[in-house]
């Protein structure tokens, strides 16, 4: 499920400023706020950190994977693990 595209400043659910024309998508218990240019979102893979989508990308042409890691900052050696 997808919302309209934003084309204002608006704010990422993390608090942000988003300057560009941005979609958001729910999977599962999943927030994706992803820029316009990446469409036709799906679900590939769930892991113990988040979920992965498949996306085609309309600047590139190219297929692209999207990975959305919940609670990224909340325990440090985690954080560390995840960002590597």
């Amino acid at each position: 499920m997808a919302s309209a595209p934003v084309d204002t400043v608006t704010h990422a659910p993390d608090g942000h400023k988003l300057r560009n024309k941005y979609h958001t998508f729910r999977f599962s218990r999943y927030e994706f706020c992803v820029d316009s240019r990446y469409v036709n979102l799906r679900p590939i893979g769930k892991g113990a950190y988040g979920l992965v989508c498949s996306a085609e990308d309309k600047v590139t042409g190219r297929k692209v994977a999207i990975k959305r890691v919940g609670n990224v900052f909340q325990d440090l050696i985690d954080a560390k693990r995840i960002l590597r």
